[in-house]
């Protein structure tokens, strides 16, 4: 919120052509509060708020029913309309209001407040309760210390009593709206394409690894081997990691990743500098899942808690690191031999071509994963633009 030379209370971003403005409502001015309850029916279904997806099924986000066997006295909200969940969390301290959209009604406990607001102003709406412009307003009638029972203590009177502001020209507001939507529209979009990404990379794996399908050209048989007996003739080495103590971090010269327990694909930014290491290298989580990475040449380090798999020859890195991701995913690591080396030695049973089939295989799937990671990285932008637009759009 910022005020003009005029002492006006405007937006900090807003569509060329809008100056004039915005004025101040109470929330109860626009919107009105439904108390309709659920009757003896059947085909409706108790829903809950996702601050992430909304207003969804109970049963689908939870996998179980959590509301009670009869949704008698229960709020019936209708497609259009919102509602106040007061349950905070850390992400969202003050709840979270969203409007149905997914289906045409639904029930609600009666800890909810449901409500409609005009047609025209519905869609802002949509988008004024992801940002918080309006916590504000909760603050001043949120019950002293209720936030520590994780449930705001708000009555509906003094929540619709809160004030909002609003542009004087509705057209503004629906822009705002409409802006937001298509964001919303392309990170979807987006997602999906992601989504359809990763059930294809899925398909060519078992395609690939079961041999089903091949390159052009390449006829002969694959090998089988465990890793231990490739690291006996000499293909390969496999390590963990080592102790990396805080006061190495902080002593240490220059900033690099140190790979941990996450084995995350940015690992942990520190600086270190002893057993650096700056070449190719297969890395996993020891103390997790044995989720396995490849490790471009860079200058990184490797925690105790990651093992790490150095090739000698006969081996791609690509090839062997898609390999073991795909391979890791259909063993369980239970918690006592969880995927230290020596368990991993003798645990997978890995099938291999000749090296310029592994070359185009690791090729192959490297041009998906960076496909992959291009979307993604597309997406957390779009994200971030969105989450700056709902900050500088509302007061």
């Amino acid at each position: 919120m910022r005020k003009d030379n005029n002492q006006k209370l405007v937006p900090q971003l807003r569509f060329k052509g809008f100056t004039d403005p915005w004025e101040q409502y109470k929330l109860k001015d626009i919107t009105v509060r439904v108390t309709r309850k659920v009757e003896e029916r059947t085909n409706i279904n108790p829903l809950t708020i996702s601050a992430q997806y909304g207003l969804v099924d109970q049963s689908a986000y939870f996998d179980r029913r959590v509301a009670s066997s009869t949704l008698s006295g229960y709020f019936l909200i209708n497609n259009g309309e919102f509602a106040y969940n007061k349950s905070t969390s850390k992400d969202y301290p003050y709840g979270a209001i969203k409007r149905l959209d997914k289906y045409e009604n639904g029930a609600l406990s009666t800890l909810y407040i449901v409500f409609s607001a005009e047609k025209s102003l519905s869609l802002g709406l949509v988008y004024y309760f992801e940002s918080r412009s309006w916590h504000k307003q909760i603050d001043l009638i949120a019950a002293e210390g209720a936030r520590n029972h994780g449930l705001l203590n708000i009555a509906p009177k003094d929540f619709f009593s809160t004030q909002i502001m609003l542009p004087s020209n509705r057209t503004e507001w629906h822009a705002i709206g409409a802006i937001f939507e298509i964001l919303d529209n392309l990170i979807a979009a987006h997602e999906r394409k992601c989504e359809l990404l990763k059930k294809k990379k899925t398909y060519y794996l078992q395609q690939i690894f079961s041999q089903k399908f091949r390159f052009k050209g390449f006829t002969q048989p694959w090998q089988q081997r465990k890793l231990g007996e490739l690291e006996e003739n000499g293909y390969l080495s496999l390590h963990r990691g080592n102790v990396i103590s805080e006061r190495d971090i902080q002593n240490a010269p220059g900033s690099y990743p140190i790979y941990s327990a996450s084995a995350s694909s940015n690992g942990l930014m520190g600086q270190y500098s002893k057993y650096m290491f700056d070449e190719e290298l297969i890395t996993w989580s020891i103390d997790g899942g044995g989720e396995v990475f490849y490790r471009p040449r860079h200058k990184f380090s490797v925690t105790n808690v990651c093992g790490y798999i150095r090739i000698k020859s006969e081996f791609a890195y690509s090839f062997l690191s898609t390999e073991l991701s795909y391979l890791h995913k259909g063993i369980h690591f239970d918690y006592t031999t969880k995927a230290h080396p020596s368990v991993i030695r003798n645990l997978y049973f890995v099938r291999y071509p000749a090296l310029k089939e592994q070359e185009y295989v690791g090729v192959f799937f490297s041009s998906i994963d960076e496909l992959e990671r291009l979307l993604s990285q597309r997406i957390e932008l779009l994200k971030q633009l969105k989450k700056a637009y709902l900050q500088k759009m509302f007061i």
